[in-house]
């Protein structure tokens, strides 16, 4: 019947679905009979000369199971519920128009209470304030339902007279039956009580006891807030199921003695009303009260008991932690450690029980750094830094610096430490032989600016990082010079090696005179290269032969060439082919053009687009400084000024110029 007691059908078999509905079926029908029972019980029991009873419990009963029920049983919960009371208001006696009315009026007031604890089509809970806040606005609203229904059809029947009555009895009635029946039906979080077998037995001994007094020995003498005493104690500490049965215990005892003529609220010592009233009023409010501290203690202890657990773990993880910890705080005389886990004390060499003294471990320059970073004792500073210090010994330690969130002052600080020596000592390692392989790849570069009578070649590569992808190459042929111009994509020692495996393979087509050749033995070698480092590279390759000026070309998707001639004007260099590593299966196409004296070939990488506004707009920018340029050495190292001038760079800047001088 409930979300929490019945599997869903579809994911069982057929037989244990049968089961399921006829289990399902049991159980409603075993809750529709208490509720009958409940319903009948509280108006044969109604107080002499009154038409409506002091409390009504089996709302309570509906609305907590129909607050828990599945939707698709809800509405049907809900009519069998109004049926099962109108029937038992029918059987104990009252006309047949009044006891259909009251059984809409139950049906209308577990609806509304069901709707009002239920969140969001969730079960009910009832573990915090905001809890017990929906519960109050819950016995409200569905006691209010019910009195205006009820009300409305008693008016119809009985006369007008009746309806404020009937409001006033009933309010109160169903909103005790909710406030103290419906917690017991609402699921909660198991919290264990504090007291032991024993302090149990005697809260119910003493509850007992002061009922007897209050509502048995005694008749008329306002002792009645005697109750809260035990009341007090068994919500306080004992488990809250067992608080909470504490409390119905109670408003059963107390409404049964008044009924029979016992205690301060005895229905034969003032008028039925005045008394049923008083009852009513009695179980609300300490039902309130006891609800209240059962709520709110289960949560503290709730409380304590996850602060006590995150302290356990916290200090677990502060003395198994691989890295030093340590509770550092400031005082007049200088920061002092208060607490160091193993981990800090096997990294600064101390033993059990050795003295912590932060001016024996730290050097001269991280102590005086220290201070600078966590400020003197008194000075309110809410610190969070980290970065490496040096130990005396020559180690180094990268430290964390934070202030206790707890500490109002920030005079005690949290300090998470761990021994880095080997890692800059990696790192130190691997710097070196970066510049050690940049250096390498500067070297391969080609040095000699006169290869060719006749002609003068001058060339720069600026990397963005120690070891670049770009590369330019020039070196002696027969009848001429071959030169090419590479930028593979990327930045670093990756890039670095393709461009690296490229020049190799163009310079080992040397003695073949067709440019085809060289490029496609580059290819061939970067598909498998690039391709595992998912990169390509562009490239401009040609021989020149030195008796006429022409030369033959391959542009493998590089495009950032052209000839500057002696007259001024610029031809753009043709750029048809694929880079390399990219398999397309077709062939390298050969172009060809020629120099005359007093003319350039000037070819440069992308990096040298991103020095000015990153378009080919830029070709115009080279363009100029080529021709204010004298030499072709010139122009370049204009070009290298230009990159070092930049505060970062993007791309690697590389460019390759050959000038004709007659």
């Amino acid at each position: 019947m409930t979300a929490a007691s019945v599997q869903r059908p579809e994911a069982i078999g057929p037989d244990g679905r049968r089961r399921v509905r006829l289990r399902t079926v049991l159980v409603g029908l075993s809750i529709l009979a208490v509720i009958f029972v409940l319903s009948t019980s509280s108006i044969v029991l109604r107080p002499p000369g009154t038409d409506w009873s002091a409390w009504w419990p089996a709302c309570g009963v509906a609305i907590g199971v129909a607050a828990r029920c599945e939707r698709r049983h809800l509405w049907s919960f809900i009519g069998a519920a109004g049926a099962v009371s109108g029937l038992a208001s029918l059987i104990a006696g009252r006309e047949l128009p009044v006891a259909a009315c009251i059984g809409v009026a139950v049906a209308v007031e577990v609806w509304v209470g069901a709707t009002v604890l239920r969140r969001s089509d969730r079960a009910p809970r009832l573990n915090t304030a905001g809890d017990l806040y929906r519960l109050l606005l819950c016995a409200l609203s569905s006691s209010v339902a019910f009195a205006a229904v009820a009300g409305t059809a008693v008016a119809a029947f009985r006369g007008a007279d009746s309806y404020l009555p009937a409001l006033v009895a009933t309010v109160p009635a169903h909103a005790a039956g909710v406030l103290l029946i419906a917690p017991l039906l609402i699921p909660r979080r198991r919290e264990p009580g504090v007291a032991s077998r024993v302090e149990s037995v005697a809260v119910w001994i003493a509850l007992a006891l002061v009922i007897l007094v209050c509502f048995g020995i005694n008749v008329g003498l306002p002792i009645a807030f005697l109750v809260s005493v035990p009341l007090t104690w068994g919500a306080t500490r004992l488990a809250p199921r067992s608080a909470l049965w504490i409390m119905v215990v109670t408003a059963i005892a107390v409404t049964t003695l008044s009924l029979f003529g016992r205690g301060p609220f005895s229905f034969g010592g003032m008028s039925p009303d005045v008394s049923v009233l008083m009852v009513q009023l009695f179980n609300l409010s300490f039902g309130l009260v006891a609800l209240t501290l059962i709520v709110l203690t289960a949560q503290r202890r709730h409380l304590s008991r996850t602060v006590v657990e995150s302290a356990s773990l916290f200090r677990a993880a502060f003395d198994f932690s691989p890295l030093g910890y340590a509770v550092v705080t400031k005082t007049p005389t200088g920061p002092i450690v208060d607490q160091l886990n193993s981990a800090g004390r096997d990294l600064l060499v101390l033993h059990e029980g050795d003295p912590v003294r932060i001016a024996d471990h730290l050097s001269d320059d991280s102590l005086v750094a220290l201070d600078e970073i966590i400020g003197k004792y008194g000075e309110v500073r809410r610190t969070q830094w980290q970065g490496a210090m040096t130990l005396r010994d020559g180690r180094s330690v990268q430290v964390l610096i934070s202030s206790l969130a707890s500490d109002l002052d920030h005079d005690s600080l949290a300090v998470q430490f761990f021994d880095i020596t080997e890692q800059q000592r990696v790192q130190q390692t691997a710097r070196e032989d970066l510049l050690r392989a940049g250096e390498v790849q500067q070297a391969l570069l080609p040095k000699n600016l006169t290869p060719l009578t006749g002609y003068d070649v001058a060339g720069t590569c600026v990397p963005a990082k120690t070891v670049g992808g770009d590369f330019y190459d020039w070196y002696r042929v027969d009848g001429g010079l071959a030169f090419s111009l590479g930028d593979v994509m990327g930045k670093g020692v990756g890039a670095g090696m393709i461009a690296a495996t490229a020049r190799a393979a163009l310079r080992s087509a040397r003695h073949d005179g067709d440019v085809t050749v060289a490029v496609a033995r580059a290819a061939d070698t970067l598909t498998i290269e690039a391709a595992s480092a998912s990169s390509f590279a562009t490239l401009f390759h040609g021989r020149l032969r030195a008796d006429t000026g022409e030369f033959d070309y391959v542009d493998a998707g590089h495009g950032l060439a052209f000839i500057l001639r002696a007259d001024g004007s610029v031809g753009r260099l043709a750029s048809v082919d694929v880079p390399l590593g990219i398999d397309l299966g077709g062939d390298w196409t050969t172009h060809s053009d020629i120099l005359h004296p007093g003319d350039a070939l000037i070819a440069f990488s992308d990096g040298l687009l991103d020095l000015y506004d990153g378009t080919l707009a830029t070709l115009d920018y080279v363009v100029d400084l080529a021709r204010d340029a004298a030499s072709p050495n010139a122009l370049a190292a204009n070009l290298t000024e230009l990159a070092h001038r930049a505060p970062e760079l993007e791309d690697d800047s590389t460019v390759l110029v050959i000038r004709r001088d007659r």
